[in-house]
């Protein structure tokens, strides 16, 4: 079986203020989508980011936060939310969306074709997000700023370190 996903595409010229937030675009394409999205809708999911291919082919300026469920309603429910929103650096509706930029192979976990996105972060069954290494503090900071239940990955060395919004 393969697991479906979209990308929700942001348009880099209009990510950020300033010019260190222009040069940090994917901190700001991020913070976009953290207040947005909702890891209920999307338990067992993995969240990817990244230049889409056309990007490093100089043929757009985009960049891409994908997200892979396991059922393809997970997908419309999470494509319906963004599909709304009005914020400067998302896409124009009409090419907000990618399909399939990192869709997997249940049965082996490989990943079949499509963007060249690195993982970010997955969403456990319970709906909470588990930072992969190397999470970075500003992805903590999402987190927390927007309430967003988190952890990091066993595999961080940060992770038996408390604090609060974890």
């Amino acid at each position: 079986m393969v697991l479906p996903s979209v990308g929700i595409l942001f348009d880099i010229d209009q990510l950020g203020e300033t010019e260190h937030e222009k040069m940090f675009y994917g901190d700001q394409a991020r913070l976009i989508f953290m207040q947005h999205f909702d890891p209920a809708t999307v338990p067992s999911a993995a969240v990817w980011f990244g230049d889409t291919q056309a990007t490093l082919n100089g043929d757009e300026n985009r960049f891409c936060i994908a997200v892979t469920a396991r059922q393809s309603s997970q997908i419309v429910r999470l494509r319906d939310s963004f599909q709304n929103v009005d914020a400067k650096g998302l896409a124009a509706r009409r090419d907000r969306f990618l399909e399939g930029p990192v869709n997997l192979d249940d049965s082996t976990g490989k990943r079949l074709g499509g963007e060249p996105l690195i993982l970010w972060c997955t969403v456990n069954p319970e709906g909470v997000i588990v930072l992969s290494p190397p999470a970075q503090n500003v992805d903590i900071e999402l987190c927390r700023r927007f309430g967003r239940k988190f952890k990091l990955s066993d595999d961080d060395p940060r992770a038996g370190i408390g604090g609060p919004g974890r």
